[in-house]
């Protein structure tokens, strides 16, 4: 129990969970739009995710000390293995992604200035994960217009309501006056927008969407509904990190097993 423990706390600490979900969220891009799969970019968001994450969270660390720990040197070492493959597979892409990928880059550099306003913050995550996992990919393949901005749009909404958990959790251990919306307007009305979030998000896929899609779809709403009602602020840590952060992967076995 304690090995699967650590074990599970290195997995989580060198962020491939969180990789894990931004890759299931890019493959779920591919599979709902009936579009070619390109393994190369669902592993660009792969590493990808691993570079910008722990570089966020550990950058400062390593730029001063070396990695002791197994934990740090472990986390250390995949995140420069990530960098490597990163590279060749960014290189490889057409010269259209390559720059659609910088310019969202621009928005993760501003991610440590935008956290300041911390109601804004749950947006600009769901709004730069959207954007990779579901803008880039449908430009790639040249989508009309309404379907990009109307998969933009479902994606960007219910990113916004899995985040939800996410503030509640960090409440209490960011600064009070950081804003964010829980600390705004409390938890039970934090709640119940992301309750609304769902909802909308639901009632555009069944407006949308045929009846394959509106059941995966409406599955994975009422999970992220129930990861809502269950979150609590003094929760622990594992609830969030682990089984939210598995929601994206729960979807994406349900569209490949399932369909649409």
């Amino acid at each position: 129990m304690v090995f699967g423990n650590k074990v599970t706390n290195v997995y989580l600490n060198a962020s491939l969970h969180v990789a894990l979900a931004v890759g299931c969220l890019t493959l779920i891009t591919y599979m709902q739009n009936d579009i070619l799969l390109s393994q190369g970019y669902v592993g660009l968001m792969f590493t990808g995710t691993l570079v910008v994450y722990n570089g966020l969270k550990y950058g400062k660390i390593w730029w001063y000390q070396i990695p002791i720990s197994f934990q740090h040197r472990f986390t250390y070492r995949i995140t420069i293995l990530a960098i490597f493959f990163f590279l060749m597979a960014f290189l490889r892409m057409p010269i259209a992604i390559q720059k659609s990928l910088v310019t969202g880059f621009c928005l993760v550099i501003l991610y440590p200035w935008v956290r300041k306003l911390g109601w804004l913050k749950l947006f600009w995550v769901s709004g730069t994960i959207m954007y990779f996992t579901v803008v880039v990919p449908l430009l790639s393949c040249k989508q009309p217009l309404n379907i990009l901005v109307l998969e933009g749009f479902l994606r960007f909404v219910l990113l916004s309501a899995l985040m939800i958990p996410f503030e509640i959790y960090d409440s209490v251990h960011d600064p009070p006056q950081l804003g964010t919306l829980p600390q705004r307007f409390g938890v039970s009305w934090t709640k119940r927008f992301g309750y609304f979030l769902v909802v909308v998000y639901w009632g555009l896929v069944c407006s949308n969407h045929g009846a394959q899609e509106v059941l995966t779809s409406g599955s994975i709403a009422l999970l992220i509904m129930g990861a809502i009602y269950k979150t609590q602020p003094h929760q622990s840590k594992s609830f969030t990190a682990f089984w939210v952060e598995a929601l994206p992967m729960v979807w994406a076995v349900m569209v490949y097993g399932f369909g649409r």
